[in-house]
C-alpha cells in the first residue's frame, strides 16, 4: 500500500508541475501574441494600415 502511495504522489506532483508550466506559459504568450490582454477591447485600424492580399 505504500508503494501505492508513493506511485500516486510522485504521479500527481508530474501532473501539477506540468499544469503549472503550461498555465504560466499561456497566460504570459497569449497577451503577448495578441499584444493586447484578452478583456481588453479591439481597437480600430486606421482604413490602409492592414495587408492586403
Amino acid at each position: 500500500m505504500d508503494e501505492l502511495k508513493e506511485f500516486a504522489r510522485q504521479w500527481l506532483s508530474v501532473v501539477l508541475a506540468t499544469l503549472m508550466v503550461v498555465a504560466f506559459t499561456a497566460f504570459t504568450t497569449i497577451p503577448y501574441q495578441l499584444a493586447r490582454h484578452p478583456g481588453d477591447p479591439v481597437s480600430t485600424m486606421p482604413v490602409g494600415s492592414g495587408h492586403m492580399t
